[in-house]
Formats: structure tokens, sequence, C-alpha cells
């Protein structure tokens, strides 16, 4: 059993939009291997070396992590760099590489750290993109109905949140006049007709436009498609870095830093603020997020669980009020690659094979 690499980079694709990267950022595909088939996928946070090389010893097909291994532009690839020896090792052994880094941490990697924790009306704590959407409304005889609502859900219209092929459909009459040298699909040259028909409307995302307007033509039967299109200002997608929500009850920092160090599998966490503070509204974000403390702070937040902190970021939350707790770089994001497992594994349906790479920490506590 196998998959085409095309049909795993879809997947992660449609999960997390690499138009949710941040400009500053590398993803997607980065190593394309002459192997098109996919039987085994490794996941990890980090293509260290040490990674890289469980991938060889796997005999993994695809490896993917969080964290780029081609960040910055590579001037030469070579054994000098741990990013050439690191290419080389993937090429060689015929190994897929693709990276989802702030792509994922906007989709997926607070979320599920939220959900973890059991936070209620989640949003984004940063609206970085918002994607933006037109209405088509197309016209479609009875009977045909179906059809032309199929294509054009199945190939990326009709999704609103976490539901699909949402469309609206209203009956009417249809009149046309097909001249000289039409080839009607109904009725007769030189002679009006009029045709019971459905005015079929739904929402499409302006990415996948092309695609749902040439799949549309294809499934309709009329030569000429009636047809309209509205561009939406409202934005019913909108998505950014961080997460921002409520405990269902109010916890003192000390219960909340007990439950997260459960969460996060932590022997030991940092923090800063007052252990008695009570803790409701809670930002999250996964990695470095020492520059969202203001924000978090505007926002309302009690505590921002992130990572990385340093001491002058622990002295300005501090003095705005606002706890905060360092989970690691590594705890905060590491918790994803399980449920992007999952995700991998009902996609295709146990088509491929998912491992993870036995990966640590590279900071220590004693």
């Amino acid at each position: 059993m196998s998959v085409f690499c095309q049909q795993i980079v879809a997947a992660l694709e449609e999960l997390a939009p690499l138009r949710y990267a941040e400009e500053w950022d590398n993803v997607g595909l980065q190593i394309e291997s002459d192997r098109q088939m996919v039987e085994k996928i490794m996941l990890a946070l980090t293509p260290s070396e040490k990674v890289i090389a469980q991938a060889v010893e796997k005999k993994v097909d695809f490896l993917l992590t969080h964290h780029p291994l081609i960040f910055k532009p590579l001037k030469t690839i070579n054994s000098r760099t741990a990013a050439g020896r690191s290419a080389r090792q993937l090429l060689t052994h015929q190994i897929s590489y693709y990276a989802a880094h702030t792509n994922l941490d906007t989709v997926l990697v607070n979320q599920t750290l939220a959900e973890a924790i059991s936070l209620q009306s989640v949003k984004p704590l940063s609206f970085s993109h918002a994607d933006c959407y037109y209405k088509l409304a197309v016209y479609v005889p009875v009977g045909y109905e179906e059809k032309v609502r199929e294509a054009i859900c199945t190939s990326g219209a009709g999704f609103i949140g976490k539901y699909s092929h949402c469309t609206f459909q209203s009956a009417g009459t249809g009149t046309f006049l097909p001249l000289a040298e039409a080839k009607p699909f109904l009725g007769e040259v030189n002679r009006l007709e009029r045709a019971q028909e459905y005015r079929l409307e739904t929402i499409v995302p302006s990415e996948n436009l092309t695609d749902v307007l040439t799949q549309m033509h294809a499934a309709h039967p009329y030569e000429e498609v009636a047809y309209d299109l509205y561009p939406l200002k409202n934005q019913p997608e909108r998505a950014g870095i961080g997460v921002i929500g409520d405990l269902s009850e109010k916890l003192t920092l000390t219960e909340f830093m007990q439950q997260v160090k459960k969460i996060l599998q932590l022997d030991s966490i940092r923090y800063c603020g007052e252990r008695q503070k009570i803790i409701q509204r809670v930002a999250i974000l996964g990695g470095s997020g020492a520059s969202y403390i203001n924000l978090a702070h505007e926002q309302g937040a009690d505590v921002l669980l992130t990572g990385d902190l340093s001491y002058h970021d622990g002295q300005l939350a501090e003095e705005l009020g606002l706890a905060v707790i360092d989970g690691t770089h590594f705890a905060t994001e590491h918790f994803v690659l399980p449920v992007l497992g999952d995700y991998l594994t009902q996609r295709f349906q146990h088509k491929v094979t998912i491992i993870f790479a036995d990966e640590k920490d590279f900071w220590h506590a004693e």
C-alpha cells in the first residue's frame, strides 16, 4: 500500500495552506526525491542530523518536520554544513522532505494545545490572514443540480468552518433563445425556450476559483453556462498566530501550571506571576511567543503560555500584571505531532505507515 508523494503534499496543504505562512518563513516541499510513491512517513519537530539519520535507518520515503531544514537561501551544499550534509543524505536515500512551520502554527499547533487545556471561545490572538471569498450563483436545469453541486463542492467551493457542501438552491424559470449557430441542450434554434432551473449558490475561496469554475463548466449540460460571481466583503475565515480563550472554571496560577505540566509532560516549569493569581483567560503561542506579551495583555489574558522566555520578558510581564509560563519551545510545539500523524492516517486510510522520530529537547534541567 502506498500513495503518491504529491497526494501527501496536497493533504498537508489542505490542512495548512502555504498562504498562511509568514513572509519570512520557508515552508512546503523543500526536497523532492525521484521516488514518487510513499509508504512510510516520519514526523519530527526539527530536521536535525540525528533525525535524518533515523529516517535513513528506518527507510522512510517522506520526512515531515515543523522547523524547516532550509530556512535561509543556501549558497552552497557541501559536507561542511549541517544543512548540506542533511540535504545530501535525503537525496542519496531518496527521501522527500517537507516543512510545515508558521502555516501549521496558524491552523493547528496552538489550537491543539488549547483543546487539550479545554479552552472555550477560542479565537486567534493576532489576526494575520484573511481569505478573499466570492459568492458563486449558477443556473442549472432541473435534474442536473446534484451533479453540478458535487462538481463545485469537491473542487473547493462550499466550505464554511467545519462544514462542506454548503449551498443554497431556489427554483425558477429561465428563458433563452438559441441563435442560428447554437447547439442547445434544450429547445430549438430561433425559438424562445422556457426551462425549469435551479439557482445554486455557494461560497468560493479566491485560490480555488479557477478549479471550481472549470469543474462547473465540465459538469454543466448547457453549451453556455449562466452564472454570477460576487466579491464578498465579509471574511468567513480569518487566521493568525496564537490563540486566546477562556477556562471553563477559574484556577489559581499554581493549579493551572500543574495542569500544563501534566499535558506537556514536564517535570518542572518556569513561570512569572503570583502563584495565587486567578487564571481564566489564557493566551497560547507555541514556540517563541515573547513578542506577543503586550498583545496578550491588551486582549485581557491572565496568563500567556509560550516558550523561550528571557529575564527581560518576565520583567515586562510582571510590570503589566500578566502571568507567563514557559512551557519550553520543544514541548509546546512537539505536542502537535501525534495530531498531525492522526490526520495523515485518517486521510490515507492506513495506506501509509506513520512513525515518529525519537527526539528530545536540547535543553535539560537538573
